[in-house]
């Protein structure tokens, strides 16, 4: 059996977010675009899971039942048929059945995210969290974003990398002046909230002012768990 890692390549426009293509790579290192037509099987075992493009036997993800729906339907590619749990569906009502998931995310998470916008850069801090528990922070620096569209496409883009399939989130946004339209693709899946700056933005905040200062961007992923938010916080702060 061959291996290869298929990745989602995304396309964004002036900091917008426009499409998503998958590349595949295999193990030289050569990368070939990944077709549709073809048909992937799902395979489960032992709480894991396995997709498989048939016509060649690669493997091209592998990982927690929890994210399979996601490797075939949120990376958006296309293949004729799925193949899941030896039931073959076309692709069309693969994606018909799994819809129904974006109205079931049952895992709330929390975001907050605070701008700085200096002469042309851009910082961001983010932080992914629940009530007590941090699972992913953020310091991201950008000197293309020109307008606050722009800007807001650093958090649509990360968090297009961050929300899984099963979460539903609530994002606060502090320092940046945002539109109704810019969450249209996050209907169903996120809730946002302008909200004025304050001491419960202070974390996020001192992120982004890192990221202009750095001119560069950290990310730090704590896994499924996390991490406890007040060892974080101590730890930041020496």
């Amino acid at each position: 059996m061959t291996m290869a890692c298929v990745s989602a390549v995304n396309t964004y426009i002036s900091n917008t977010f426009s499409k998503r293509d998958l590349i595949k790579t295999d193990r030289a290192g050569n990368v070939t675009p990944f077709f549709n037509g073809s048909t992937l099987t799902l395979s489960f075992e032992n709480g894991k899971y396995t997709v498989t493009i048939d016509k060649t036997g690669e493997v091209i993800d592998r990982g927690k039942t929890t994210n399979c729906i996601r490797s075939v339907y949120s990376a958006r590619f296309k293949p004729d048929y799925v193949i899941d749990e030896g039931k073959e569906y076309s692709y069309a009502d693969f994606t018909e059945i799994y819809d129904s998931l974006e109205d079931q995310r049952q895992q709330k998470v929390k975001y907050k995210a605070y701008f700085i916008q200096n002469e042309g850069e851009t910082g961001v801090g983010i932080v992914k969290y629940s009530e007590d528990k941090t699972y992913a922070i953020a310091s991201i620096y950008d000197n293309e974003a020109e307008t606050n569209r722009q800007a807001f496409g650093i958090l649509e883009r990360y968090l297009h990398e961050t929300l899984d399939l099963e979460e539903f989130g609530f994002a606060r946004i502090g320092n940046l002046n945002v539109k109704k339209s810019f969450f249209e693709n996050f209907i169903g899946a996120v809730y946002f909230q302008k909200e004025s700056n304050g001491n419960k933005f202070n974390e996020v905040e001192q992120l982004a002012a890192d990221a202009i200062k750095r001119k560069s961007t950290i990310l730090e992923n704590f896994g499924d768990e996390g991490l406890p938010s007040n060892k974080i916080k101590k730890e930041r702060a020496e």
